[in-house]
């Protein structure tokens, strides 16, 4: 019966001397040539472990694919992970899609020193907490969001067919339409305008949408032998409802009361974009404008006079513009603060 040592000694003759070559040489590149001594000549002529499974012959190449197997386990060189990288490795598709097959991340300490991917629970931690602080932030900023009504109107045929009026709990409010200066002013052209509303107006406003159910349920008359004066919409929203509601004609009286607000504020709305206009090009168009808006104003068909008390100030205080019409935009101004009281 053959011993051990006479075993190993049969393997290690029958070894191909192309392989003992390419194991020695592996050897020196890890260990370095100058530190190849007698240890680790001990180690290379060790006998295979019995768990390595033995080397399969490329037949194309005619050669062995690696000597890794014969290398003792002391020989092998250490992981450069730390065991927490190799305990938790990234799915599949996350590996594919970082870059790295073994999960590291690109860019993480680990792809040098192996010591990075142990903050990985912590940066996970660190996301979530992220996203529930934003979704509480925004639930928070829908909880506390302003009360807001806002008025349309569209009236093909009319000047303007369509504007905008909407108008915050806290007097911010903005205007929109599609009005025309002139008959050669573009199709694109809108105007835009932000103010703010007296306390008065906002507090008026505000209180006839209560009365009228803030525009739940159904306002409009439903009678077809009405003529038509344009499509009109309210809107009310706040951070527990969002109400909406569209007619011709209501026999609401707070809603009534509202469209003649809106309708009026536009009026007004309008004159100051005009009176901008003719201030810069056409001055001798300010007399004829303002006498239009002081007709309507004494009618009671205007609105927050205030809004375009800038513009009115402006001509007051033009040398350019003749007398006359400074005073009677300089009246103008002091109607609407009065009226704002």
């Amino acid at each position: 019966m053959i011993g051990t040592a006479e075993r190993a000694e049969q393997l290690r003759k029958h070894m191909p001397r192309r392989l003992k070559r390419s194991r020695n040489d592996k050897m020196k590149g890890l260990m370095g040539a100058s530190e190849l001594g007698p240890r680790a000549k001990q180690v290379c002529n060790r006998v295979i472990p019995p768990s390595v499974k033995p080397l399969r012959n490329d037949k194309l190449r005619r050669t062995y694919r690696s000597a890794a197997g014969l290398r003792h386990l002391k020989a092998m060189p250490a992981s450069n992970l730390p065991r927490t990288c190799e305990a938790m490795p990234f799915p599949q598709a996350r590996r594919a899609l970082l870059g790295y097959p073994d999960g590291r991340v690109r860019g993480c300490p680990c792809d040098a020193s192996g010591r990075g991917c142990a903050l990985r629970p912590l940066l996970w931690a660190v996301s979530v907490l992220v996203g529930l602080l934003c979704s509480c932030t925004a639930g928070f900023a829908q909880q506390t969001a302003v009360p807001t009504i806002t008025f349309t109107c569209d009236f093909p045929g009319s000047e303007p067919d369509h504007y905008a009026i909407s108008l915050s709990d806290d007097g911010s409010a903005a205007y929109d339409s599609d009005s025309k200066l002139s008959p050669e002013s573009p199709e694109g052209d809108r105007f835009h305008s932000d103010f703010t509303v007296t306390q008065a107006g906002r507090m008026r406003v505000f209180d006839l949408a209560k009365r009228a159910h803030y525009f739940e349920g159904q306002i409009d008359s439903k009678n077809k032998n009405l003529a038509s004066t344009g499509i009109k919409t309210l809107t009310y929203k706040d951070a527990q409802k969002s109400t909406r509601a569209s007619y011709n004609y209501s026999p609401v009286p707070s809603v009534q009361q509202l469209t003649a607000f809106f309708q009026g504020l536009s009026t007004t709305l309008e004159f100051g974009h005009r009176l901008e206009y003719y201030l810069h090009y056409q001055k001798l168009a300010l007399d004829e404008e303002l006498k239009k808006m002081e007709e309507m104003s004494n009618s009671g068909g205007l609105e927050e006079i205030s809004a375009v008390a800038p513009i009115l100030l402006k001509i007051g205080d033009d040398p350019a513009v003749i007398k006359v019409v400074r005073a009677r935009a300089l009246r103008l101004l002091q109607l609407g603060e009065t009226r704002s009281k």
